[in-house]
């Protein structure tokens, strides 16, 4: 199995660790996969793909290791293109969420920005600001009356 992998190949960051870690693991455990590390650039990557498609050294699967600061030129497109003539592509998605700047850079629209992708991604966080914090501060409140303090 050959598997392209597409991450930060030459980055000292927690993604390039990941994807450092996945391939030593996968040749531990599965001596047969051969991995190619690729840098974030999505045309090159795309291209090599594309070349190789249709030859004995095409790819059985890419890993997108995808962040948005260093993938901001992947976009959802680079995946349709490789899914829909070459092979299947996984996607390990390492951001918590991208800020809506990043999303319109992106080509997104700003209404899907903020109703497709941020406000799902920042919601919990939302939720906790609104609502847990002022529990929270009535119940320190209380323990500091309490205290006596």
């Amino acid at each position: 199995m050959k598997v392209l992998l597409v991450t930060s190949p030459n980055e000292r960051c927690g993604i390039h660790e990941y994807g450092a870690m996945l391939t030593e693991a996968m040749r531990k455990a599965h001596p047969d996969v051969e991995f190619w590390v690729v840098g974030p650039d999505a045309d090159t990557a795309v291209d090599l793909v594309a070349s190789l498609a249709d030859t004995s050294a095409a790819f059985d699967l890419v890993h997108v290791n995808h962040q948005a600061a260093l993938h901001s030129s992947w976009m959802v497109n680079h995946i349709v293109e490789i899914r829909g003539g070459f092979c299947p592509v996984v996607v390990t998605h390492h951001d918590t969420f991208e800020s809506v700047q990043i999303l319109i850079d992106r080509g997104y629209s700003f209404f899907v920005a903020m109703l497709g992708e941020f406000v799902p991604a920042a919601g919990p966080d939302i939720l906790f600001a609104v609502i847990l914090v002022p529990i929270l501060y009535q119940a320190y409140q209380a323990a500091v009356v309490r205290g006596g303090r």
